[in-house]
């Protein structure tokens, strides 16, 4: 009785790896081959962690229409179970629950980077490969606090537009 949902709560973490990660690198892959770019193994996986990360936690909404109609969790409407299935599926990869797990895998690998990096002076992997899992963390702390700095800034068009038109307008006699 428990392989069903552990097979669905898995199913659901390898798409989101699927549309969140793979796609991203699939797309600097093929830009790549397009235009001869040679870009290097780390700066796929810099583009893909960094993308995916943002991806998998900001583009929810995205990654659940996509579950629900084009992965194996979809709910055919056959069975009562299929939707069950799906409510499973798209819980354990809600926003909330997602970004809590890229934190622990990224605090996880620093850690271990950092704590081989101080001790024996040597990267976990590479130094390329460990800066560009750095990075990628960086940037999506920095992406998680502009979005949420964002609720707090104050532009509304019509007043900006208004106070630009008045300065353009206003001479001094």
């Amino acid at each position: 009785k428990l392989m069903f949902p552990s097979i669905t709560i898995l199913t659901s973490y390898i798409c989101l790896g699927v549309y969140a990660f793979g796609i991203p690198m699939l797309g600097v892959k093929s830009l790549d081959y397009l235009f001869k770019l040679n870009i290097s193994w780390e700066t796929l996986l810099f583009i893909a962690l960094a993308v995916g990360s943002i991806v998998s936690v900001y583009g929810t909404r995205l990654i659940h229409w996509v579950i629900k109609e084009h992965s194996p969790l979809k709910n055919w409407e056959n069975h009562k179970y299929e939707a069950v299935k799906t409510e499973l599926a798209l819980y354990v990869i809600s926003k909330n629950n997602i970004n809590f797990f890229i934190y622990l895998a990224y605090f996880t690998y620093l850690s271990i980077s950092g704590l081989m990096q101080i001790q024996y002076n040597e990267p976990l992997i590479t130094i390329n490969v460990d800066g560009a899992i750095l990075k990628a963390f960086l940037v999506f702390i920095a992406f998680s606090n502009m979005v949420s700095k964002s609720k707090d800034v104050e532009i509304k068009a019509k007043p900006l537009l208004s106070k630009i038109i008045r300065l353009m307008t206003t001479h001094d006699k």
